[in-house]
């Protein structure tokens, strides 16, 4: 965690605008951030949809941005950081979802947390990443970050895997699994959470490991080093596929092996005065099974 005090002149939004309401929210934050002379900038495409093409950005909207504003929920916060690969911006997660564990910012607070930011009143709290590499039976290879988890799962036609897993050169286990995750501590919430892993508090720098529906007496969850380098090897028959924080990145019988370790990168995550993650995550916990009960 580091205190930040710096001057905010740029802001980038990235809107979820197939949700209720976002449309109306952004508008009114645009107006809101115009009035004080911040320059805003936006996507393209978004831009054109909200009637406000002259701030669209064809090739980008972060170089030039200060913070970054993500209104939708903690999947709008998970596309924002994959818009931002690794570039140091802030963001302020503003939840008009449901259930959201990165979004703390609720919409009726929203103008509140920004005057604070404006007035470098806030936080900035890193998260860890994962770097995840894919190797293909072609020699091609592929690079990309996550913030919750890296996700290797069974095909459409496979019905179970089986997947070697090598740690720091060591072999490990053979897992016959539908998939294995392996989360940051930011995505022990997310689906290593609901695959039975443990939750760990996002201020520490660890490494989950779970499998998915194991066929196995041993189907508990490891906790990694951060410093700890996850080599799977993935038989040649097997069709796998690969997800990056929600997203399928890599969906073939072609992926031959894949490394996972601790990114050089950091999320950078603002939090103005708010609960602390144990009065969230218990929050959280409570809504979760009052909206399980009545839908």
């Amino acid at each position: 965690m580091s205190d930040t005090r710096a001057k905010i002149t740029r802001v980038a939004i990235v809107p979820h605008l197939g949700k209720a309401k976002v449309g109306e929210v952004a508008n009114q934050m645009i107006s809101w951030l115009e009035e004080r002379k911040i320059k805003v900038f936006l996507s393209a495409a978004e831009a054109a949809q909200l009637g406000r093409d002259e701030l669209g950005q064809a090739e980008g909207i972060f170089p030039d941005a200060d913070i970054l504003v993500s209104l939708g929920g903690d999947g709008t916060i998970l596309r924002s950081v994959r818009l931002l690969r690794g570039k140091k911006i802030p963001i302020i997660g503003v939840n008009l979802g449901t259930l959201g564990f990165l979004s703390t910012v609720e919409v009726s607070e929203l103008f509140w947390v920004m005057e604070k930011v404006l007035s470098g009143d806030y936080v900035v709290d890193e998260r860890m990443m994962l770097e995840c590499r894919i190797f293909y039976a072609s020699g091609e290879q592929k690079r990309l970050l996550a913030l919750n988890e890296v996700v290797i799962e069974r095909g459409e036609r496979q019905r179970m895997i089986q997947i070697d897993v090598t740690i720091n050169g060591d072999f490990f286990n053979k897992y016959t699994a539908d998939g294995l995750i392996l989360a940051t501590p930011t995505g022990s919430t997310a689906y290593s959470f609901s695959a039975g892993g443990p939750v760990v508090a996002p201020t520490n720098e660890v490494v989950v490991m779970t499998p998915i529906s194991p066929h196995s007496l041993f189907g508990r969850s490891v906790i990694l080093h951060p410093n700890d380098k996850v080599k799977i090897d993935i038989p040649e028959a097997i069709e796998t596929s690969v997800g990056i924080d929600g997203i399928v990145v890599a969906k073939s019988a072609l992926v031959e092996g894949i490394t996972v370790k601790r990114a050089d990168e950091k999320t950078l995550l603002v939090r103005v005065n708010g609960p602390d993650f144990y009065s969230t995550f218990r929050k959280k916990l409570r809504f979760w099974d009052f909206w399980t009960e009545t839908t």
